[in-house]
């Protein structure tokens, strides 16, 4: 009678661990899959910051004339491959965890770069030191390289 009931106990405990592996194994990917989309927004979130601050930048150095300059400090995020400027949009190319994308900024004011292509500074990752100077009917964006 002895080995019976350590029989029923064994299986009870198989069934229990069984159980929770169940429960644990698909908590672990929604928790990781979870993780990785937050991670993607927080880049998002970073570039939205960067494009804001300096179409805002643009748009004061404008408003205050001629000459005037602003100077925009940010800090770029891993994985960013293009800032450029076309006409009135900022654009910034980046790898993201679902490929490559793109955010669009536009501005009330015409922007320029020093770089025949558009480009307003070579990619990297880290602190970045925009100078915004309006040029009367525009406004020159560059990185200031220390």
């Amino acid at each position: 009678m002895g080995g019976r009931l350590r029989g029923q106990s064994s299986v009870e405990y198989l069934l229990i661990v069984g159980i929770a592996l169940g429960v644990l194994i698909p908590a672990v990917f929604f928790f990781a899959s979870y993780s990785g989309s937050q991670e993607a927004t927080g880049v998002g979130a970073q570039i939205d910051a960067i494009g804001l601050a300096v179409t805002t930048a643009a748009s004061e150095a404008y408003a205050l004339g001629a000459g005037s300059r602003r100077q925009v400090e940010v800090s770029l995020p891993e994985g960013i491959t293009r800032i450029w400027v076309n006409g009135t949009e900022l654009a910034i190319a980046y790898e993201s965890a679902y490929g490559p994308s793109e955010a669009v900024f536009f501005s009330a004011v015409a922007l320029n770069s020093t770089y025949p292509d558009g480009n307003v500074t070579a990619p990297h990752a880290g602190l970045a030191r925009f100078r915004v100077v309006s040029l009367g009917p525009s406004v020159l964006i560059t990185e200031v390289v220390s």
